[in-house]
């Protein structure tokens, strides 16, 4: 990434010629034009897609008047250069904004400014003509960056280390903008957005849409549905986003989501809370095949079942062991260390199936009635067996059960 100083150093002035905000006069309710921030003469993007509707307020707001008023530094602002000549503000858009509304729009006053007291509030227009004229002159250090989507991403990381910490979608979004990421914040990143209506049932509260996380789980299924092979993760977030920010809308990622929520709702029909905590990406990538669109009758009453059993702790993974049979998915409840002293005691120290003596740790505590079997997890139907005999009779139980 270069990094250079802006040259000719920028003065408030140019900073604040044709300054315009149009955010608070578009229809709010209208995702598709949240407005536009500008200055320098309309070529500053001061608001880019990926930062925050965030405005520095009372204390904050004035003490960066002050600061500018006194001729202190302000700190060192970062700007992208694009690739029409404009710039987009990296860092530092809580303060330009701050100075503009004061210069440009004069929608507040503030006290403290040229060693006025504090309660003796100003409006840029009240100042003498030469205090308004330090203001105007006042030079702001202003860094340029130049990079490539690599580059950019991790310098972005880099600058947003202080402050309110951006999530790892706002960052995606910083680097991969367009009219695809467009598109796709219309869908997924606004307030009943599309897709919170679509999804919000089968996805965890802890996930917000202001944060941007529906859209990441957009991608994160999407990513795993059609992404190269052997990736995950990170990587195959930001592969799918720079092989598709180019496209004019996202329409396929769109499908993808509501194809993830309409098999979900075919296969399980009847609505579990517990449904929130599953992970549906990974189920219908696995599961997707058709087969068990039939069976949903008989999942139901299933799960009515698992929910009620007191020996599952995991409900979220009711639905994963649904579809594989695998009973790891449900953690049973565990027998206690008092339990299995207990049985290890009534065993006379051995292994209940070959009757050779072993130490406690080398028993594993086993359900004499199977769980799958509605054994309970409950010491009179608990035994202790040694690791081989533990594991034939576990192979036992899987070859009944294919039969």
């Amino acid at each position: 990434m270069k990094t250079k100083a802006f040259n000719p150093p920028m003065s408030v002035a140019r900073l604040v010629d044709g300054y315009q905000d149009t955010t608070r006069t578009v229809n709010q309710e209208d995702s598709s034009d949240p407005g536009r921030i500008v200055g320098l003469g309309g070529k500053l993007n001061i608001r880019p897609p990926y930062q925050r509707n965030f405005v520095y307020e009372g204390g904050d707001l004035h003490e960066v008047l002050r600061t500018v008023s006194h001729g202190h530094p302000l700190g060192v602002m970062y700007w992208m250069k694009n690739a029409d000549g404009g710039y987009e503000v990296l860092d530092g858009q809580q303060r330009i904004i701050s100075i503009a509304q004061f210069v440009a729009e004069q929608r507040f006053s503030c006290g403290g400014l040229f060693g006025y007291a504090k309660d003796e509030v100003k409006t840029f227009g009240s100042l003498a003509a030469a205090e308004q004229q330090a203001i105007m002159n006042y030079q702001l250090l202003i860094y340029v960056c130049e990079g490539d989507d690599r580059e950019r991403e991790e310098w972005f990381k880099t600058i947003n280390i202080k402050g309110k910490e951006l999530s790892d979608q706002e960052r995606r979004n910083a680097i991969y903008h367009g009219a695809w990421l467009d598109d796709a914040k219309e869908r997924f990143s606004w307030n009943n957005c599309p897709g919170y209506r679509k999804g919000h049932p089968y996805i965890s509260g802890a996930v917000k849409v202001n944060r941007q996380g529906y859209l990441q789980k957009a991608i994160e299924w999407a990513a795993r549905g059609g992404g190269r092979a052997g990736q995950s993760g990170e990587a195959a977030l930001t592969d799918y986003m720079a092989k598709h920010r180019n496209k004019k809308d996202a329409k396929a990622l769109w499908s993808y989501f509501c194809a993830v929520i309409d098999w979900v709702e075919a296969v399980f029909p009847e609505y579990f809370p517990a449904m929130k905590s599953a992970d549906w990406g990974e189920l219908y990538h696995q599961h997707k095949d058709g087969k068990h669109e039939a069976k949903a009758k008989k999942y139901a009453a299933r799960i009515k079942k698992l929910m009620a059993d007191e020996d599952v702790s995991s409900k979220a993974g009711i639905y994963e062991y649904i579809l594989t049979r695998h009973e790891r998915h449900l953690n049973i409840r565990a027998f206690t260390d008092v339990d299995r002293q207990s049985v290890f005691a009534r065993q006379n120290k051995k292994c209940n199936a070959c009757n050779k003596p072993f130490a406690l740790k080398k028993l594993q505590a086993d359900h004499i009635r199977p769980w799958s079997e509605n054994g309970p997890t409950i010491l009179d139907n608990c035994q202790l067996l040694c690791t081989e005999c533990h594991a034939d009779k576990t192979t036992k139980q899987t070859r009944e059960r294919k039969k």
